[in-house]
């Protein structure tokens, strides 16, 4: 049988966490390269390989997620749809992975905030100047897959309808159905991922979770 290929499927490399170290108000990673071919493998064989007490031979590719608030404060979520390679049918957060230029001169903290700023900006279609990308708030890791995930914060100035209107011409719609929005606020988003849990991606969950410890403890501090 002739093998067809999928022009949705792309094998560019990307960057993977070697190591990382945190102390108060810096986190500090070491970086290395992966792919999209070694990330689904690894993810198709985490089980497997943690089993056997071989966790060296997982890809260890650093995803990147924003927990982006809209002005009418509700955070962004996407039903990701089957053209993604990573928990298809799940909510998740915006975000994907950082392609690693020859250079690698996306491996700098303005680096990695330009990668995520380019994934919000293809998978919802606003320009650079309508959403602001504000903060690194922690590093998460799937427990099933033990990929890690780097989780930022960011604001846009639109309201819900004008993103959803904004999508139809975004570069990377294909990877959801739709668009949702849950109201930022603690005493409506902590509830409603409790009931819902089992309908997000890990790191959508552990990211809004995050998400949520992190506005409480900047509201104790003011």
């Amino acid at each position: 049988m002739a093998c067809q290929k999928n022009p949705a499927l792309f094998n560019g490399t990307l960057a993977s966490l070697i190591s990382w170290s945190a102390e108060t108000n810096y986190l500090t990673l070491s970086l290395g390269v992966a792919c999209y071919r070694d990330l689904l493998f690894s993810n198709e064989k985490a089980v497997e390989w943690l089993q056997a007490g071989k966790e060296e031979y997982l890809s260890q590719t650093l995803g990147i997620s924003a927990v982006m608030q809209t002005s009418d404060k509700k955070n962004i979520l996407m039903h990701r749809s089957q053209h993604v390679g990573e928990y298809p049918d799940k909510l998740d957060v915006l975000g994907g992975h950082i392609d690693v230029q020859v250079d690698c001169q996306n491996f700098t903290a303005d680096g990695l905030f330009a990668a995520i700023e380019n994934e919000v900006r293809d998978e919802i279609g606003i320009t650079a100047n309508e959403f602001q990308i504000e903060n690194c708030i922690g590093l998460l890791q799937n427990t099933a897959t033990r990929k890690p995930e780097l989780v930022f914060t960011g604001k846009t100035e639109l309201g819900a309808v004008d993103i959803v209107s904004r999508t139809e011409n975004a570069k990377e719609n294909f990877e959801y159905t739709q668009l949702s929005f849950v109201d930022a606020d603690l005493s409506i988003l902590k509830p409603f991922l409790e009931k819902n849990g089992e309908k997000f991606t890990p790191s959508a969950t552990g990211c809004l979770f995050l998400f949520a410890d992190f506005i409480k403890n900047l509201t104790h501090s003011e």
